[in-house]
């Protein structure tokens, strides 16, 4: 994107100062010779030359800015880089911006790997419930079937005859027998086991005093970006400095709050304060009292 946009920008100058002849600016030896200049040209052309020569200084103006904010940028000179933004359009200003933020991810700076590997591993934190908690309903287990006895009834059938023979005399139809299945035996009921002896109760030690400001390290006057920083960070670690315990989300959103304002005039761009280059000073404010 960079280098597209300077290629145009010269391209146009390159295309201004081949069309000079005929639009070419008056002389300046005199005021006599531009007036005689005048004379001999008719309005339409004494405009497209006045044209050209705004075109041509918009131009150079614009290779110049671009060119000089980054230099500026790559050699991390924070003082010309506030003075090249007062004098840049925002349109190019963030141009820059954008392209050397994308070639600092695409060239892989040093210094975001070193922040990676040097980050704390996450830790998980996991409470132990009372045991009178409330435990969130679940699936019942139906109730086991109780098993029922079974009666089967088994009855005797006579044989067929067969053709050639006589038919028998009817014997006597035979009783049925009843089997009954035994029934299942009851399993034991479990010896009840006794519960063991509640231990003497100790003395609760004393509660541990929370760390104080000290110990964790003064609060600082200014504060030096390093690689992977940004407000919140900054932000949240001024304040655990000075009240001795990590702040909440909403402690910390007013004084980030108070720390991009105090600074917002020295950053590169002011209108995005999430673009901080390494080696930058930041004013650190007091944080409020420490809430109760």
């Amino acid at each position: 994107m960079l280098a597209a946009w300077l290629a145009f920008v010269l391209s146009v100058l390159v295309v201004l100062h081949a069309v000079g002849g005929r639009l070419a600016p008056p002389p300046l030896s005199g005021f006599k010779d531009a007036r005689a200049w005048l004379e001999q040209r008719p309005p339409v052309d004494v405009v497209f030359v006045v044209l050209r020569l705004l075109a041509l200084a918009l131009g150079w103006y614009l290779l110049v800015v671009t060119l000089a904010s980054v230099v500026a940028r790559l050699l991390r000179l924070a003082a010309v880089i506030t003075v090249v933004d007062v004098v840049t359009v925002p349109s190019v200003r963030r141009l820059v911006n954008a392209a050397l933020g994308l070639s600092l991810v695409a060239t892989g700076y040093p210094g975001l790997a070193a922040a990676a590997e040097s980050a704390p591993p996450a830790v998980e934190i996991m409470r132990r419930l009372p045991d009178d908690a409330p435990v969130a309903p679940g699936p019942v287990a139906p109730p086991e079937p109780v098993p029922v006895p079974t009666t089967i009834t088994m009855h005797r059938l006579p044989d067929e005859p067969d053709d050639d023979e006589p038919p028998a005399s009817p014997s006597p139809q035979p009783t049925p027998s009843t089997v009954t299945a035994p029934a299942p035996t009851p399993a034991p009921a479990p010896t009840p086991t006794p519960a063991p002896a509640p231990a003497p109760p100790t003395a609760p030690s004393p509660p541990t005093a929370p760390p104080t400001p000290s110990a964790l390290g003064p609060v600082p006057d200014s504060w030096t970006v390093r690689p992977g920083d940004h407000f919140w960070a900054v932000a949240e670690e001024v304040l655990s400095r000075a009240w001795g315990r990590p702040p909440t989300d909403a402690e910390v959103t007013r004084y980030w709050r108070t720390l991009v304002e105090t600074n917002r005039s020295r950053l590169p761009d002011p209108a995005n304060p999430d673009l901080l280059f390494p080696g930058y000073s930041l004013t650190v404010p007091p944080p409020q009292a420490r809430p109760a």
